[in-house]
């Protein structure tokens, strides 16, 4: 198994042990990983944890510029409409249209990290 692989497995063991208050430290923590673990883990998070998932999505739209609020976890009108105008920019509008949950939208996420 590849280093990647193995960092992700266990970031995705510890998320499964822990609450939405740790969303902050295990985004961190996230941020620390190999970009391809990262990548392996975002692509497949929504199936792994929803509400860690938007948080991730938040964040790192924000650090983009495209989400303006404090990421919370929960999918609202300003995470929708972020999660559109990166879609948008990065031309990919058509791939994001079933909606920020979708895999496609995780797929074209994970590109960016």
């Amino acid at each position: 198994m590849a280093d990647a692989d193995v960092s992700g497995q266990r970031f995705l063991n510890r998320l499964s042990m822990t609450g939405d208050r740790a969303f902050k430290r295990l985004y961190g923590e996230l941020r620390q990983l190999p970009s391809a673990a990262q990548e392996s883990i975002v692509s497949g998070l929504a199936d792994e944890n929803d509400r860690f998932y938007v948080f991730v999505m938040q964040s790192r739209l924000g650090e983009l510029g495209y989400f303006k609020n404090q990421p919370a976890g929960r999918l609202d009108a300003a995470t929708i409409r972020a999660a559109n105008a990166f879609c948008r920019a990065r031309g990919t509008a058509y791939f994001c249209s079933h909606g920020p949950m979708s895999g496609q939208m995780a797929e074209i996420l994970s590109r960016v990290f």
